[in-house]
This record gives C-alpha cells, structure tokens and sequence, in this order.
C-alpha cells in the first residue's frame, strides 16, 4: 500500500510542476514582443475596424494595429 501512495503523491508532485510551468508561459508580460512591434512599426493599417483581441487583453481594430503592439497572438474579438 506504501508504494502506491508513494507512486500518487511523486505523480500529483509531477503533474502541480507541469501545470505551474505550463500556466506561467503564458502571462501577459511574455506576449508582447519587442521586435515585432519594431517590426510592424511603419506598417500602415486599413480603416476597417473588425476588432480583434490582443493577447494584452486589449481591443485593437485590425491585427495590423495589434502587430504594430507587439501581440504575439490574436483571437477574434466577438462581442461587436
């Protein structure tokens, strides 16, 4: 029976490290990216305003103006 909790408790171990490196790459702070925003600085945006969401949080009219941010990744912003 010892071998079994031991096996549970060193398996639970594992999986709190796995989830707690899985969740802390993927703050805030490390989707904005300072080359692609120098990147898509003198990019110039269309006007057309769809809405996308930053993965800052923020809302931005295209990708364009979101890349020009420095998001590293988008979604679709649908609550228009």
């Amino acid at each position: 029976m010892k071998k079994y909790i031991a096996a549970f408790t060193s398996g639970i171990f594992t999986l709190a490290i796995f989830s707690a490196t899985l969740f802390s790459a993927c703050t805030k702070e490390k989707c904005i990216s300072e080359a692609l925003k120098a990147k898509h600085q003198a990019d110039k945006c269309p006007t057309t305003c769809p809405g996308v969401i930053g993965c800052d949080g923020k809302k931005y009219c295209t990708s364009c103006e979101a890349y020009k941010a420095g998001n590293t990744y988008l979604r679709q912003n649908t609550n228009k």
